[in-house]
């Protein structure tokens, strides 16, 4: 890991000390605002509106290309080291190659903002506990034990998918036989 004189890594110094002005109003700015009109539209009439939120699209990612990449050599936060943890984990799963630039995309901002800004990772942080504690007491359902199934290669979840399938053919019956037993 690569720190500064002030004990900053290198993505904090850079973002807040070398280039602060550039990420406020070229960067954050853009995205922020980019999200903000996607999320408050409606409905999508016609070819102006789609053009619009062609324009926002293009204006997130070219937001996101411009954050640096986030590795444990270029931060220093523990929150950090643990979130390209799971997402390291993440990806070592997951197969759907169409969702994995949004997936990289979000790995890219939440680790970059939890490592710079503790504004975010002071909410990240709140909004886990949350989940967290609603998790332990039942609210927020498990997952069964064989999700998530689809674009998904984790080998404990693979087991389950066929242990699934195989107690279903053997209680699957036709006419009160055994599917095992009948003719196909």
């Amino acid at each position: 890991m690569t720190v500064n004189i002030r004990g900053e890594s290198e993505i904090t110094s850079d973002i807040l000390r070398k280039r602060r002005q550039y990420f406020v109003k070229e960067v954050k700015a853009p995205l922020m605002e980019s999200l903000v009109k996607i999320g408050h539209i409606e409905k999508v009439n016609g070819f102006l509106d789609k053009l619009r939120v062609l324009i926002y699209l293009w204006r997130m990612v070219g937001s996101i290309c411009k954050y640096p990449a986030p590795t444990k050599d270029n931060t220093k936060k523990k929150i950090t080291h643990v979130l390209l943890d799971i997402w390291d984990e993440f990806f070592t799963y997951e197969t759907n190659d169409s969702r994995a630039p949004l997936f990289r995309a979000i790995r890219r901002i939440s680790a970059t903002e939890c490592e710079h800004d503790n504004y975010y990772s002071q909410r990240m942080t709140w909004f886990l506990k949350k989940l967290t504690v609603k998790y332990l007491n039942g609210e927020w359902p498990a997952l069964e034990s064989w999700c998530p199934m689809d674009n998904w290669n984790d080998p404990a979840i693979q087991l389950e998918i066929l242990k699934a399938a195989q107690e279903f053919r053997y209680n699957l019956t036709i006419n009160g036989r055994p599917f095992s037993e009948v003719e196909t």
